[in-house]
């Protein structure tokens, strides 16, 4: 009992602060037919081709990947020049850096075009696409310290304008 004396003062206190707000209603029942008629219908539409708005440099760096419906391709299209680096992240949180490797060592984008990339040898897993105005140093786009989470906390940290994107390859026409 004398617990409850001596909050109730200190909840007092806050009420008037406008700390405290009274207890909501809570309805367990189920909403009417009528109410359920006028919620919003989530509509599911096919993926569209990627396309992005126009816009300076210096602005909101936006980039968006999607698989191509040829033979297990990646295409990613950016509104700004930037540069690359796209990582497979496995069911196991395994991280690998696909692009910049020996056969491509940089890939820049440009304002607008798409660019294509061949998947051959991954099936599971999610393609994450990280795109900068600048090309990152090696500490930064290495994925061996802490893997994709440890590349974005590095990238939080820098002063970089930079954007993401994944796509998960279940979703591959031609996965198995």
């Amino acid at each position: 009992m004398s617990r409850i004396f001596a909050v109730a003062p200190a909840l007092m206190l806050l009420a008037a602060a406008g700390c405290v707000y009274p207890p909501a209603k809570i309805s367990r029942s189920k909403p009417s037919a009528q109410a359920q008629a006028l919620r919003p219908k989530p509509r599911i539409e096919a993926p569209a081709e990627p396309s992005l708005p126009a816009s300076m440099p210096g602005e909101v760096l936006e980039v968006k990947a999607r698989l191509t419906d040829l033979k297990g391709g990646l295409r990613v299209i950016a509104n700004q020049d930037c540069y690359l680096y796209v990582y497979l992240v496995g069911v196991d949180s395994r991280t690998r850096l696909l692009v910049p490797n020996p056969q491509l060592p940089q890939v820049k984008l440009a304002f607008g075009r798409p660019w294509e990339y061949r998947i051959e040898e991954a099936r599971h897993g999610t393609l994450r696409v990280i795109a900068s105005t600048e090309p990152l140093p090696r500490r930064l786009e290495d994925p061996a310290f802490g893997g994709y989470r440890g590349v974005v906390k590095r990238l939080r940290l820098a002063r970089l304008l930079w954007a993401e994107d994944a796509v998960s390859l279940a979703a591959a026409p031609n996965a198995s």
